[in-house]
């Protein structure tokens, strides 16, 4: 059996092409996973910095400079650059609270930015997450 001359090099550009979808999935995976990852960190000190004013609340401190500085010791000093932490404090009405008190309502948003490896090929240097 006699092969063609225009069939040559077909394997060629089929690994090729193979090489490249597994190198696109291989960006999704690393730069998926680091935001995921950067996105958990960044709830984890959400949470304990709302947990930090609640108790800052609870003894008569501030609450904004409790739920700073715990944000801050996770890693998230408000920098504005690479993360963006943002501090609200609601006045809860009574019967909102344990006790039918009055209460604060403490939320904690935090937002970062996540460089990326393999982004940069197409156009994607950082991710943000909040």
């Amino acid at each position: 059996m006699k092969s063609r001359k225009t069939e040559k090099g077909q394997a060629l550009i089929l690994i090729v092409l193979a090489i490249v979808g597994l190198l696109a999935l291989t960006a999704a995976a690393v730069d998926g996973g680091m935001a995921y990852s950067e996105r958990r960190k960044a709830q984890n000190a959400a949470d304990a910095s709302a947990l930090a004013g609640a108790l800052a609340y609870a003894r008569g401190n501030s609450i904004n400079t409790a739920a700073n500085n715990s944000a801050n010791a996770n890693g998230f000093d408000n920098n504005g650059a690479t993360n963006t932490v943002s501090i609200s404090v609601v006045n809860s009405p009574a019967g909102a609270c344990p006790g039918n008190q009055a209460g604060k309502d403490i939320t904690v948003r935090i937002g970062a930015k996540v460089d990326t490896y393999f982004g940069p090929v197409v156009g994607i240097n950082q991710v943000n997450n909040a």
